[in-house]
């Protein structure tokens, strides 16, 4: 999936979230939800935990948006 594929350019994350977003793939916005879940998880060991775990969570929640948008319920 090229829209999951970090781009060979530096892009911060959360232009790559939108660009995600943008797309409006169902499945790619799912696949990274399920990603950034993966990455809030209490089992990882984050290196500097504050910053990522802000930045998943904010990431998630306009990737949850997305796909309530696009008809995910969740279910």
């Amino acid at each position: 999936m090229r829209i999951l594929t970090k781009p060979p350019a530096r892009t911060a994350y959360s232009e790559r979230i939108t660009q995600v977003i943008a797309a409006g793939d169902l499945a790619a916005i799912l696949v990274k939800m399920s990603d950034n879940e993966d990455n809030l998880g209490k089992e990882r060991t984050l290196k500097d935990a504050a910053f990522l775990r802000e930045r998943y969570a904010a990431s998630f929640a306009r990737l949850k948006e997305a796909a309530a948008t696009l008809g995910y319920t969740g279910a």
